[in-house]
C-alpha cells in the first residue's frame, strides 16, 4: 500500500488506514464495516479517509494487493527459464503464508464472489501468470490458436483456478500443509506450466 512520492504524514496515513481495516476486517464481513467505524478505528477524520479511499472494502482489497505485490516482486524476480520452477515454488509458499497471516478475512471473503477481496486475488494472480506466459514464452507446441486470445485466456485460467484451490485449501482447519498443497497443486497445472512443487527443495514433483 505504500507509494513512494508519497510524504511521510501521506504513509503514515496509509499505514494506521491499513492497520486499521486489517483488524476490523477479521472481525466481520468488510461489507458490514462503515466509512465511520473505520476513522474511528483510525482516530482520522472522516474526510481525511475519502482522500484515500473509495470504501473500507476496496481499502481492504487495496492493502492485501499491496502484500501480494511485495511477494510477486520478491519472487519472480528471477529472470532466467531454468529459475522458474524455483521462482513459482517460492511465490505459491509465500502466498500461502500470506493467505495464513490473514486467514480470518480470506476464508470469510472468499465464501463471496462479489467480494473486491476475490476480484482481486484472481486478478492477482491472473496478471502474475500473463506476465510469465509473456515473458518466458510458455506454451504448448504447435497450438493453433492465436497468440494472444492464448494468453488471455491461459492466464485467467491459471488465476481462477488458483484462487479457488487456495481456498479449498484455506477451509481446511490449521495447522495446513503447505508441502501437500504444493504437491496438488502441481499435479493439476499444464505440462507447460513451471511447476511448484519442482525444485531442489521440494520432496515431490
Amino acid at each position: 500500500m505504500e507509494t513512494p512520492d508519497l510524504d511521510p504524514r501521506q504513509r503514515r496515513t496509509r499505514r494506521v488506514l491499513a492497520e486499521a481495516i486489517l483488524r476490523l476486517a477479521a472481525d466481520r464481513p468488510v461489507a458490514e464495516v462503515t466509512t465511520a467505524e473505520l476513522a474511528r478505528a483510525a482516530q482520522l477524520h472522516r474526510t481525511t479517509l475519502y482522500q484515500h479511499l473509495s470504501s473500507p472494502a476496496e481499502l481492504l482489497a487495496d492493502v492485501l494487493r499491496g502484500e501480494l505485490d511485495e511477494v510477486r516482486g520478491t519472487h519472480l524476480a528471477l529472470g532466467t527459464d531454468s529459475d522458474l520452477s524455483t521462482a513459482m515454488r517460492g511465490v505459491v509458499l509465500a502466498v500461502l503464508a500470506h493467505l495464513e497471516a490473514h486467514a480470518t478475512i480470506y476464508r470469510r471473503e472468499l465464501a463471496s464472489p462479489q467480494s473486491p477481496v476475490a476480484a482481486m486475488l484472481g486478478a492477482h494472480f491472473a496478471a502474475s501468470a500473463r506476465t510469465l506466459i509473456e515473458n518466458h514464452h510458455l506454451g504448448p507446441p504447435g497450438l493453433d490458436v492465436p497468440r494472444d486470445l492464448f494468453v488471455s485466456v491461459a492466464a485467467r485460467w491459471i488465476g481462477d483456478a488458483s484462487v479457488g484451490a487456495m481456498t479449498v485449501w484455506l477451509q481446511q482447519d490449521a495447522p495446513r500443509d503447505r508441502e501437500v498443497y504444493l504437491r496438488a497443486h502441481a499435479a493439476l497445472l499444464p505440462e507447460w506450466w513451471p511447476s511448484p512443487g519442482a525444485g531442489p527443495a521440494a520432496s515431490a514433483a
